[in-house]
């Protein structure tokens, strides 16, 4: 199965308001493709896709938030596994997009090309649901299980190294700015231009 395969599937079992935040790559513009909304964040860098999404689960507890990470982005920070696991949020869903290397600069294998296994270090690290899903079958099971369930759920979607280098139309600037005026606009609170959170 392809990457864009699974977000066909992931998009209409959203709703309108539900965040969604895409890791850096061919993700965030296929992505845009199928869901383009305010409400999505594109292109957070290696690394920091699942914990930005964390934080935002844990302050926005009311809100479903979904990460969409890549395999290198996970492997760049693996502390996040645990931090998740203790935390706990109850509207987080994480799907690891695995296609076993670094396709955007040239396809350099990854370590889940050879033993390493993301399901079961993030199930060993503490998240109870946790999964690893080979077709789009299995992926669109889990996602609406994931989804109809309070707590954390981890599925990892083992992808083929293909894609669309698609375009979101936006800079990363762009991007936060329209996200975080929707997150303004949405909760009536005050984020850009003061030192605190507030409501209206």
């Amino acid at each position: 199965m392809t990457r864009l395969d699974c977000l066909k599937i992931l998009a209409p079992l959203l709703k309108d308001e539900d965040l969604v935040v895409t890791a850096l790559g061919w993700v965030a513009g296929e992505w845009h493709s199928v869901r383009p909304k305010d409400s999505n964040l594109y292109q957070i860098n290696m690394g920091m896709c699942a914990p930005l999404s964390l934080g935002l689960a844990l302050v926005l507890p009311h809100r479903r938030v979904v990460a969409l990470e890549s395999d290198g982005s996970v492997l760049l920070y693996l502390g996040n596994m645990t931090t998740l696991a203790n935390k706990k949020p109850k509207n987080l869903l994480v799907v690891v997009f695995d296609n076993q290397c670094y396709m955007a600069t040239g396809g350099l294998p990854t370590a889940t090309a050879g033993v390493t296994d993301l399901a079961a270090m993030a199930k060993a690290a503490g998240i109870v649901h946790s999964y690893e899903t080979r077709s789009t079958a299995e992926f669109e099971e889990h996602a609406r299980a994931a989804l109809g369930r309070e707590g954390p759920t981890y599925i990892v979607a083992k992808v083929e190294a293909a894609g669309k280098r698609l375009s979101t139309n936006m800079d990363g600037k762009e991007s936060k700015y329209r996200f975080v005026r929707y997150i303004e606009k949405s909760e009536g609170i005050k984020i850009i231009g003061t030192h605190a959170m507030r409501r209206d």
